[in-house]
């Protein structure tokens, strides 16, 4: 008698813990990760093409080599 209450027990930690872990999570989930309020970073877009993809590597490489991407973004008031 004992060891099934011990079994209910570790069966209602187990599942208070993975209530508790998905409560936590939710917020993230709903929000799509690349969008950050007020960051200025827009939404993820898959591209559309292998060129438009090339493009893309092309730019965050000169980016990069241009130390630009350690670098806060400038707003319009900034510059």
């Amino acid at each position: 008698m004992l060891g099934l209450l011990a079994h209910g027990l570790h069966l209602l930690l187990v599942v208070l813990g993975l209530a508790g872990v998905s409560a936590l999570l939710a917020p993230q989930l709903r929000r799509p990760p690349f969008l950050r309020a007020g960051s200025g970073v827009p939404a993820y877009r898959p591209p559309a093409s292998v060129a438009e993809h090339e493009e893309r590597v092309a730019a965050l490489r000169d980016a990069a080599r241009d130390g630009r991407l350690t670098t806060a973004p400038q707003t319009a008031a900034t510059r």
